[in-house]
């Protein structure tokens, strides 16, 4: 259902949830982290705080729009 949206948006917040949003971004597939296989059909955003985003490759920053 979420994957047939155009848009999703993901939010995460803090420092426990950094480690899972790396994962999910760079990591395994939606078997092992369901966030990891969410993609909207023509766009995906994560909303992160800077301690959720400590682990994100430089590659998957972009700032806010």
């Amino acid at each position: 259902m979420i994957d047939s949206a155009e848009e999703v948006w993901l939010v995460a917040s803090g420092a426990g949830k950094a480690r899972a949003v790396e994962l999910a971004l760079a990591g395994p597939g939606p078997v092992q982290l369901p966030a990891g296989g969410v993609r909207g059909t023509q766009d995906t955003v994560w909303l992160l705080d800077q301690a959720a985003a400590a682990g994100v490759p430089a590659r998957f920053r972009s700032p806010l729009r």
